[in-house]
């Protein structure tokens, strides 16, 4: 094609410079663009250097025409391989840098769901880039108990390799004195620490996990959106709602009297239920529902429960806890014997054991009760939001930010310097002077 694309019509005696192009032109023209086109030019690379040349002579010809100089000049430009010409455009302005903003905690729907109760954490502290769909990268950190998340190093303070590499989102963690667990995004699970009760990962054979591994015991399919870790025993909440609980489960903690230390779905009163949040005492196991309502089991003292009598263990089935039924109640907290809960309203809900003040009701008299049998409503200054217990002692985060605490205080649990027990809920941390928290942990 491209060697007769080079020849004049018999006779003509070649082009003349006043030819202004026929119908033959415009043929032979779009014939010489196709072949610039840069199909063409790789159809022209395989038919060799003579092709290549008919098609620049083509071209030479029909500059001579002054209809078709312009085109002709263009089609040659770009079978050299140089860009075409193109309208002058408007420079791109530079992008704006990342702005790198503390993402505020969302407010709750009607119906609680197992992944925002178990990630609500997890988005309130990331650092999220505006400009960026990718989530943000998140590390993970251990320090004081050295055999827990670190290597053996008492003083270690940095990120936990094995436990979260850069390739993982952790979406929830929690800890015992002896163990910890932490789930990622993908639905894994990671254990750590002490493992004589099965409470880390039933399936290993060691009492004691030096370095994080993942949990093989947890049911193949099964996508875990929230851990709790108890004295000596575990529990978590997969994406359908189901608890699992493995380890000791010496009162009844994981919902059961069987002996087995796997992991297995919590029956019973909660078969039926789809569970929102998990938290674990020393020896009793709660939950959240999607319906607002609060499930226990496990040591009859912290179950909220009087009007039942527990077995010889001392042990309670999993059953509702009546007194909060209608009682929009939005997140759990448990600490060693003591449970405190808040609702949609910003009221905070505590039972359970009481010998330090750490349900808040505020009664400091010698010979009082230290067994609050019933959930009891505590006295606040301001709607809570959130809440965190440690082994005999509560936190609550106002939605003003302000930070409120009760009971143990023997080692500075509340920031306060007076090292003495505090039986109402009391401004803590004077040190963050007037700060915001968005979160704590007990």
């Amino acid at each position: 094609e491209g060697q007769a694309l080079t020849r004049s019509p018999p006779g003509s005696g070649g082009p003349s410079a006043n030819d202004h192009g026929g119908p033959d032109d415009e043929v032979v023209m779009a014939r010489l663009e196709r072949m610039s086109s840069a199909q063409g030019r790789r159809q022209l690379s395989l038919a060799g250097r003579q092709a290549m040349q008919s098609v620049r002579d083509g071209l030479e010809e029909m500059r001579r025409r002054p209809s078709m100089r312009e085109r002709a000049e263009i089609a040659a430009a770009a079978l050299d391989g140089k860009p075409l010409q193109r309208a002058a455009t408007q420079p791109t302005p530079p992008a704006p840098p990342l702005k790198r903003t503390l993402t505020a905690p969302r407010s709750r729907s009607v119906r609680l769901r197992p992944q925002e109760a178990a990630q609500e954490l997890s988005r309130t502290l990331s650092i999220s880039d505006e400009a960026t769909k990718e989530p943000p990268e998140t590390l993970l950190f251990s320090w004081g108990r050295g055999a827990l998340l670190h290597d053996g190093d008492a003083t270690a303070s940095t990120p936990v390799a094995k436990f979260a590499s850069r390739n993982i989102r952790i979406v929830n963690v929690d800890t015992s004195g002896y163990h910890a667990l932490c789930a990622d995004s993908e639905g894994r699970v990671f254990a750590a620490g002490a493992n004589e009760s099965k409470q880390g990962d039933a399936s290993r054979p060691e009492d004691h996990l030096q370095r994080a591994v993942r949990v093989e015991c947890v049911p193949v399919g099964a996508r875990v959106v929230a851990v709790a870790c108890g004295a000596r025993h575990s529990a978590c909440v997969t994406s359908q709602g189901r608890v699992l609980c493995w380890g000791s489960n010496d009162r009844g903690q994981c919902g059961d009297s069987r002996k087995s230390a796997q992991p297995r779905a919590v029956q019973g009163a909660l078969a039926r239920c789809v569970a929102a949040t998990i938290s674990c005492g020393d020896e009793f196991t709660a939950c959240v529902t999607s319906r607002f309502e609060i499930y226990a089991w496990g040591a009859r003292e912290a179950c909220g429960a009087p009007e039942v009598q527990g077995d010889d263990r001392g042990a309670v089935e999993v059953r509702r806890v009546d007194a909060l039924v209608g009682v929009p109640v939005i997140g759990l907290a448990a600490g060693a014997g003591h449970c405190v809960a808040h609702t949609q309203t910003g009221e905070a809900w505590a039972w359970g054991r009481d010998e330090h003040g750490q349900c808040g009701l505020g009664d400091a008299t010698l010979g009082r009760s230290t067994q609050v049998e019933a959930p009891r409503r505590l006295e606040v200054s301001s709607p809570i939001d959130r809440a965190a217990c440690g082994r005999a002692h509560t936190l609550l985060v106002t939605k003003s930010g302000e930070v409120l605490g009760c009971g143990r205080n023997h080692g500075g649990q509340l920031g306060l310097a007076e090292l003495e027990d505090v039986f109402a809920p009391t401004k803590c941390f004077p040190s963050l002077n007037g700060r915001a928290v968005v979160a704590v942990a007990g």
